[in-house]
C-alpha cells in the first residue's frame, strides 16, 4: 500500500504548539496526518491503525507536559502509536522523537525502531532552536525510505518568519457546524468586514431571537470572509460556544470552563489554577487577548445573562463575573476584535455603545422576504420566486423555521411549495412559533421511528451530546418509550437515521469529536414535549446519564476542575430523574464538597461551576429546595447557594437563600446557625444599602445567640450589630457594641484579647473616625505579630489596611492636614493590603481598599492614581450592586475633582478627570464643567445618604458641600453647610475630620 502522509503523536496539552508544527510542516511540503483528521462517528483506534499503515514516518512529540503524564517514560498517546507502529511492516515507518519543551527524552527501548542515521531526537526548544530542528526535521523525513517518489521535494525553510508561521487558532470542540448557506446578510457581512479593517471597535455584539441566524452569520464571516484571507492579519484566534454550557436563558451556566480553558491557551496556567476571584481572572484574560492582534468569537452568551423580565438586576446584566470582567477590560482596550452573540443586548456594554464608543451592538431582523425566498428555493423547494418570498413572510422569515420548512417540502413534497397547508393541518393548535409547527409536523412523520427516539434523546440535553453518553442511553436494557428502537440499532440504520435527519437539518453536520448536536431551539422542543407526553422516559433517560457521568471520572475524589466537570453533569441529570438526596449524598457532599472541607468552592474556587449544579436542587433557584431533600440538605444548600452567589458578586440573588437558610435553622432550633445566617444577611444588605434591615436582621442574631450560648458565636454576632450600627450613623452605640464584643474574645483567647482579622478593622474604623489613630496603630501591630503563615490571607489584609489607614491619618494630623509627597514608583502603605484583598477575592473588602488609596492617592497629588482606584472600585461596587459603596465613591469622586481644581497644575482636568469617572457614574452629558460634576456626584451621595440611611456620611456630605460653595463664591450657603457638620462631627465624636473644618474655615476668612 502506497504511504501518503507523516503521522504525528502529541500530548494532548501540547495542541497548540503541535497545531504549529503540523501547519510548518504542510507550509514545507510535507503531508501530515494527526488525530483531528479523524471524523465525527468514525472508530478512533481503527482510524489510528490506518493512518499509521498510510505513514512514512511518526513525528512523536514529547515535552514537560508529556513527561509528567508519563508512565515508564512513555505518555499515554506515544504508548497507543508505538503499539500501532508495531503492527506494521518492520523498517516501513520510522519514529523520529521530537523535543517541543524542557523535558527529559525518556529512554525508547524498542528493539525494532529503526531510527535515521544515529538521528536520537530533534530540538525544537527552546524557540531559538526553533527554525533549526525544523529544517533537521524536514530534512530527515525526506529521507524515509517509503517517502512516495512521486512526491515533490519538500521546500526546507532557509528562516521562519512572522509571515511564514501558522496563525494560532483553536476552537471549542462543541462549536456549531451550521449550513455555510447565508442569505440576506450582506451588509452584517460588510459591517464585520469594515470592523475588522478599522481597528477602531473592540467589541461586536450580535443581537438577536433564538434561530434568527446568529451563528450562522458568525461562522460564514469566518469561513467565508477571514479563514481563506489567513485571518487578514489576525495572530491569534479562539472561538467559544456557550451553548455547550446550557443553552436556556434560565439556566445557570457558568463561564469557569471557558475561562479556565482560555487562560490556558493564551498564557497563564498559574492563575486558571488558583482559586483567585471570577472577576479578577476575566480581566486578566482580557489583558492576554489584546496582547497581540486576536479574534475572539464568543458565541450565545445569553445563558450568562439575566434573562427577559429579570425581577433581581437589569435584564442582559452580564451575571458571571469572570465574563463580565473579560468584557469590560476588552471594551476598554482592544487590540483585535471579540465577537459576542446573544439572546439579549449586553447591560453591561451600554455605556461602550454611545456614538464613537468602541462597542457595536447590531440588532439582527429576520431576514426579508427577498432573502427567505432565495433561502427556501437554495433548500430545494420549488416554484415561482414571489411565491417564495410569500411563504417566507408566512413563516415570519425566521431563519431556523423556513430551514426546516424548506428540507420537510424538499423531500417530503419534492419540492411543492403549495403542499405546505398539510402541515398545518396536522400542527392545528399547536403553541408556539413558526419552527414549532414544522417540528411537530416531524414528530408525527417520525412517529415509531429510530429518528423520533434520537430527537428525544437530545432533548435529555442542554448541550452537544459526547459519544460515551450516547452508548450509556443506546444499552441495554432500552428505556421504554425513549431508545427502544436505537438499542442494538446495526451501525448502518443508525448512520441511515442520523443522515435522514442531518437532512431535515434537525441535526447539525457531524463534527470531529463525534458528538451529536442540533439546533438549541430543537433541543428545547423534543425535551419538553418527551416531559410532557412521557416522564417516566424522560426521568429513566436522566437515570441514565446520571450512572454514566457519576462514574466518568477516574479518581473518586477529582482534584481538578476537569476531573470534576463529570460529578456536575451528574448532580443535573440525576435532579431531573428525580433522586435529589441520592444525589445530594453521594455525589455533591461526598465527592464534591467532600463534607465539611468544601473542596471545590475552597480548592478549586470553581464558585459558577458549584451554582450551576445546586440548582437542581431548587424549585425555582434560589427560593425554595425541592421537597425531596431532607431538612437539614435543604438548609444546607440554601446557605451553599447563598455563599456562591455572595463570591461571585450576585448580592442581591443572595438575599432570598439566605433569609431561606435562616427561617430553616430556626425551624430545626439550631439557633447557633441562625446566628450565622443573620449576620451574614446583615453583612450583604448592609452591601446592597439596606441599612435599617441590616440593623434588624444583625439585632436578631444576637438574640439567637444570647439563647445559644457559644463566646465565638455571641462575639461574632456583635460584631455584626456594631458596624450596621456604626453605618447606620450611630458611632458611640456601635463602640459598645464593639467592647462587648472584645470582652467575649478576651474570654475565648486570652492570648489575643483584641478583635482582629476584618472584625480588628472595623473596630479600628472607629478609632480612626475619631481620630484617635495611635490606638488603631497600635492594634493593627498587635494584630500583625500574632499571624502565622496558615493564617487566611484576608486576616493579614484587613491588618495591614488597619495600620495603611492609620498612616494615612498620623500624617494628615502631624502634617498640618497633608502627607508628604511620594518620590516616584515608591510604594504606598496600602500597596501591600490591596494586593492581598485581590488574592483573597472579598470583593467588597477589595472596594474598601481600593477606595482608601485612592484618597491617599489624591492626597499626594497623583491624581491619575487615584482615577484609577476610584474607577476599579465603581467597577466592582457597580457589577456587584454595592449601593453603600457606590455612595462613598461618589463622595470621593467629588473630592478627587475639587482636588484637581485646586492642585492640579500641569494636568488637562477634563482630560483627566472625566472620561471614565464621570461615563461610569452615568450621569448626562451637559455636566461636562468640573465643578458641576462634583457637584453632581455630591448630589447623588446625598440622595444615596437618605434612601438608605447610611448616615455615617452625613458630615462629610455637608463638609464637601461647603467645599463646593466656596468653589461657587456662595460663601454664605457655605457657612450654613460647616455649621451643620461640625455639630454633626461634636455629636458623633467624628473627629478625624478636624482638620477638614480648619482647612474650610481658613478659607471663609
Amino acid at each position: 500500500m502506497p504511504k501518503k502522509h507523516v503521522f504525528i503523536s502529541y500530548c494532548r496539552d501540547n495542541e497548540n504548539e503541535v497545531a504549529k508544527l503540523r501547519d510548518d510542516l504542510i507550509a514545507a511540503g510535507e503531508p501530515v496526518w494527526w488525530d483531528k483528521d479523524i471524523l465525527g462517528g468514525r472508530d478512533w483506534d481503527l482510524e489510528i491503525r490506518k493512518a499509521m499503515r498510510d505513514s512514512y514516518a511518526v513525528v512523536l512529540c514529547l515535552s514537560k507536559e508529556s513527561e509528567d503524564r508519563a508512565t515508564c517514560g512513555i505518555f499515554p498517546e506515544a504508548r497507543d502509536a508505538i503499539a500501532a507502529y508495531r503492527k506494521c511492516k518492520p523498517g516501513s515507518v520510522f519514529l523520529i522523537p521530537v523535543r517541543m519543551s524542557d523535558c527529559e527524552i525518556p529512554l525508547f527501548k524498542i528493539d525494532d525502531v529503526q531510527m535515521l542515521d544515529d538521528l536520537q531526537y530533534i530540538d525544537l526548544f527552546p524557540s531559538s532552536k526553533y527554525t533549526e530542528g525544523l529544517k533537521r526535521l524536514v530534512e530527515s523525513l525526506q529521507k524515509a525510505p517509503e517517502r512516495p517518489s512521486s512526491m515533490p521535494p519538500a521546500r526546507i525553510p532557509s528562516t521562519i518568519t512572522d509571515k511564514d508561521i501558522a496563525v494560532h487558532d483553536w476552537f471549542s470542540p462543541q462549536w456549531p457546524v451550521m449550513d455555510p448557506a447565508v442569505f440576506g446578510r450582506d451588509e452584517e457581512l460588510a459591517m464585520l468586514d469594515d470592523v475588522w479593517k478599522a481597528g477602531k471597535k473592540n467589541i461586536v455584539v450580535l443581537v438577536a431571537a433564538g434561530g434568527v441566524g446568529k451563528t450562522a452569520l458568525v461562522n460564514r464571516w469566518k469561513n467565508y470572509h477571514m479563514q481563506p484571507a489567513n485571518w487578514r492579519g489576525a495572530e491569534r484566534i479562539f472561538g467559544w460556544s456557550f451553548y455547550s454550557q446550557g443553552a436556556g436563558e434560565e439556566r445557570q451556566a457558568s463561564a469557569d470552563q471557558f475561562i479556565d480553558k482560555a487562560l490556558r491557551w493564551f498564557g497563564d496556567p498559574d492563575l486558571a489554577n488558583t482559586t483567585a476571584a471570577a472577576y479578577d481572572k476575566g480581566h486578566r484574560l482580557a489583558e492576554l487577548v489584546r496582547q497581540r492582534k486576536t479574534l475572539l468569537l464568543l458565541d450565545g452568551a445569553e445563558p450568562l445573562q439575566e434573562p427577559h423580565g429579570s425581577q433581581t438586576a437589569h435584564e442582559g446584566k452580564v451575571k458571571d463575573p469572570g465574563l463580565a470582567g473579560l468584557l469590560r477590560g476588552l471594551a476598554n482596550h482592544n487590540n483585535g476584535l471579540c465577537v459576542v452573540s446573544t439572546r439579549i443586548a449586553i447591560e453591561d456594554l451600554k455605556p461602550y455603545t454611545a456614538e464613537g464608543g468602541s462597542v457595536v451592538s447590531e440588532d439582527l431582523d429576520n431576514l426579508t422576504p427577498e432573502a427567505g425566498g432565495k433561502y427556501l428555493h437554495s433548500l430545494g423547494v420549488g416554484g415561482w420566486h414571489a411565491g417564495l418570498c410569500v411563504v417566507s413572510a408566512e413563516y415570519g422569515n425566521h431563519a431556523l423555521s423556513l430551514t426546516l420548512l424548506g428540507r420537510l417540502i424538499a423531500k417530503r413534497y419534492g419540492g411543492d411549495i403549495r403542499r405546505r397547508d398539510e402541515i398545518s393541518a396536522i400542527t392545528r393548535g399547536k403553541k408556539g412559533r413558526h419552527a414549532r409547527h414544522v417540528m411537530a409536523f416531524y414528530e408525527k412523520c417520525f412517529e415509531g421511528t429510530p429518528e423520533l427516539d434520537i430527537l428525544n434523546l437530545l432533548g435529555l440535553f442542554d448541550r452537544p451530546v459526547e459519544a460515551g453518553a450516547l452508548d450509556a442511553l443506546r444499552a441495554e436494557p432500552p428505556i421504554e418509550g425513549l431508545t427502544q428502537r436505537i438499542c442494538g440499532l446495526d451501525d448502518e440504520d443508525w448512520a441511515e437515521a442520523l443522515e435522514t435527519l442531518r437532512d431535515a437539518r434537525l441535526l447539525s453536520a457531524p463534527d470531529a469529536q463525534a458528538t451529536l448536536d442540533c439546533h438549541p431551539l430543537v433541543r428545547e422542543h423534543f425535551g419538553e414535549e418527551l416531559r410532557s407526553k412521557n416522564e417516566p422516559a424522560w426521568k429513566a433517560g436522566h437515570k441514565r446519564l446520571y450512572e454514566y457521568y457519576k462514574a466518568l471520572p477516574e479518581k473518586d475524589l477529582p482534584d481538578t476542575d476537569e476531573e470534576m466537570a463529570p460529578l456536575f453533569q451528574a448532580v443535573i441529570h440525576g435532579c431531573r430523574a428525580g433522586h435529589h438526596q441520592e444525589v445530594y449524598d453521594e455525589v455533591y457532599k461526598r465527592r464534591i464538597r467532600r463534607g465539611d472541607e468544601f473542596y471545590n468552592t475552597r480548592k478549586l474556587g470553581a464558585f459558577g461551576a458549584e451554582l450551576s449544579a445546586l440548582a437542581g436542587f431548587f424549585d425555582p433557584p434560589w427560593r425554595r429546595p425541592v421537597d425531596a431533600l431532607s431538612e437539614a440538605a435543604q438548609a444546607l444548600v440554601l446557605a451553599m447557594a447563598a455563599y456562591c452567589l455572595r463570591a461571585l458578586g450576585r448580592l442581591a440573588e443572595a438575599v432570598d437563600p439566605m433569609r431561606a437558610g435562616l427561617k430553616a435553622c430556626i425551624a430545626l432550633k439550631e439557633l447557633g446557625n441562625a446566628a450565622r445566617q443573620a449576620g451574614s444577611l446583615s453583612e450583604v444588605l448592609l452591601a446592597l444599602g439596606k441599612v435599617a434591615d441590616a440593623v434588624d436582621y444583625a439585632g436578631r442574631g444576637v438574640r439567637y445567640t444570647d439563647d445559644s450560648g457559644g463566646a465565638l458565636l455571641r462575639m461574632a454576632a456583635r460584631t455584626y450589630l456594631a458596624d450596621a450600627l456604626h453605618q447606620a450613623g450611630r458611632v458611640l452605640d456601635a463602640k459598645e457594641h464593639f467592647i462587648e464584643a472584645e470582652t467575649l474574645q478576651r474570654e475565648r483567647q486570652p492570648e489575643y484579647p483584641l478583635l482582629y482579622s476584618v472584625q480588628g478593622f472595623q473596630f479600628c474604623d472607629i478609632f480612626l473616625e475619631q481620630g484617635n489613630y495611635e490606638e488603631a496603630r497600635r492594634r493593627g501591630r498587635e494584630f500583625l505579630k500574632w499571624r502565622v503563615l496558615s493564617d487566611s490571607l484576608i486576616d493579614i489584609a484587613m491588618e495591614h489596611l488597619t495600620l495603611a489607614c492609620a498612616a494615612m491619618q498620623a500624617a494628615l494630623l502631624d502634617g498640618g492636614g497633608t502627607i508628604p509627597a511620594a518620590e516616584p514608583g515608591d510604594a504606598t502603605p496600602f500597596d501591600t493590603a490591596v494586593k492581598d484583598l485581590r488574592k483573597a477575592a472579598y470583593q467588597d473588602y477589595l472596594t474598601c481598599g481600593l477606595l482608601a488609596r485612592a484618597e491617599w492617592y489624591r492626597r499626594v497629588c497623583d491624581f491619575a492614581h487615584a482615577r484609577r482606584d476610584l474607577e476599579e472600585a465603581w467597577e466592582i461596587a457597580f457589577r456587584c450592586g454595592m449601593r453603600l459603596w457606590l455612595c462613598a465613591i461618589h463622595i470621593e469622586t467629588c473630592r478627587l475633582l475639587l482636588a484637581l481644581i485646586e492642585g492640579g497644575e500641569g494636568f488637562e482636568t477634563r482630560d483627566l478627570a472625566l472620561d471614565n469617572v464621570l461615563r461610569l457614574a452615568d450621569f448626562p452629558d451637559t455636566v461636562s464643567e468640573p465643578v458641576a460634576a462634583a457637584r453632581a456626584h455630591l448630589e447623588r451621595a446625598g440622595e444615596m445618604v437618605n434612601e438608605m440611611g447610611y448616615h455615617r456620611r452625613d458630615a462629610e456630605i455637608l463638609l464637601e458641600s461647603a467645599h463646593l460653595c466656596i468653589h461657587e463664591d456662595n460663601h454664605e450657603q457655605a457657612r450654613k453647610h460647616l455649621d451643620a457638620a461640625t455639630a454633626k462631627i461634636k455629636e458623633q465624636g467624628q473627629h478625624r475630620w478636624d482638620h477638614d473644618i480648619k482647612t474650610l474655615e481658613a478659607q471663609l476668612q
